[in-house]
């Protein structure tokens, strides 16, 4: 520190405003509206024992501002629009499959959720569910929850500054012995686990709401107040993560009838070089079977 200690020798005095780190760091956050994008925590209570965790949240009206105004991304070189108007529907240039909003999807949530072209700009979002380590010594791991959006071109979503937290939700099994783990059934554990994430999912929701997003949005270059409607796209996941959303519990033991939900192939068939040895299962077929309870193997 030198440099100070010159400084104050020859007569210069230091009166910052903010005397504290806390409080440096706070002025600076309301300064540069910052304070917005602070994680905020909430309680949740979890049945049947009531256990109580705290939930990382953060507000997704904000996290998505703080990403559309990203000037490093939002670039006309790395948005999927309209070529000839941004703020229109998207239509790929060469009429061909590829980004995700050159798909059927696309086309049909435009038509569901966009009733004033002029004023209604459809924004898709991606979300990314993982569990990720924090230490394996303590074997602490959290549920992280992140989201972009499907204007980006795909070569921009896989750079990780292209996304932005919702939220972390804290893994509840670390605080069970086995036994008790074990003693929980699957559809409880489930249920559990959708109690974390409509905690989360609480901000995307409210967002989702006629006329909660009524903002100036930037294009590249192009400004305009318009109705932003944002639904959700699809998750990605790993299918053990993917089947905790649904609802699914797993198996991972070799008595498992089926390898795969799609299909009634069994593990022998995958012994055979023969293709198409197997059929899809329809899920229409199989809400019938429920129905009919019919416990015959199809």
């Amino acid at each position: 520190m030198n440099w100070a200690h010159d400084a104050f020798v020859a007569g210069y005095q230091f009166n910052p405003c903010a005397r504290s780190y806390k409080s440096q760091i706070k002025k600076i956050e309301t300064q540069n509206n910052l304070d917005l994008l602070r994680p905020h925590m909430k309680e949740v209570a979890l049945p049947p024992d009531n256990l109580k965790l705290q939930v990382t949240c953060y507000n997704f009206s904000c996290m998505l501002s703080a990403l559309m105004n990203d000037q490093n991304l939002n670039q006309v070189t790395n948005l999927i629009v309209n070529k000839d108007d941004p703020f229109a529907k998207y239509v790929s240039p060469n009429g061909k499959l590829g980004e995700i909003n050159s798909g059927y999807w696309y086309h049909q949530a435009y038509n569901n959720l966009v009733t004033d072209i002029q004023e209604d700009f459809l924004l898709p979002i991606i979300f990314a569910m993982d569990k990720t380590t924090i230490s394996n010594s303590t074997n602490l791991h959290v549920y992280a929850i992140m989201f972009t959006t499907s204007i980006f071109k795909r070569s921009v979503r896989n750079q990780a500054d292209a996304w932005r937290p919702l939220g972390y939700i804290p893994i509840d099994r670390n605080y069970y012995s086995a036994n008790q783990w074990n003693a929980m059934t699957s559809e409880l554990k489930s249920v559990r686990l959708n109690i974390l994430f409509d905690v989360v999912l609480q901000s995307f929701r409210e967002a989702q709401k006629e006329g909660a997003l009524r903002i100036p949005l930037t294009l590249g270059d192009h400004t305009k107040i318009v109705n932003l409607k944002v639904p959700l796209a699809f998750i990605i996941g790993d299918i053990q993560g993917g089947d905790g959303i649904c609802g699914r519990s797993a198996y991972y033991q070799t008595k498992a009838r089926r390898i795969c939900r799609m299909c009634n192939a069994t593990p022998s068939v995958y012994d055979s070089k023969e293709v198409d040895n197997c059929q899809l299962l329809v899920m229409e077929e199989m809400k019938q079977l429920c129905i009919n309870k019919d416990t015959k193997t199809p």
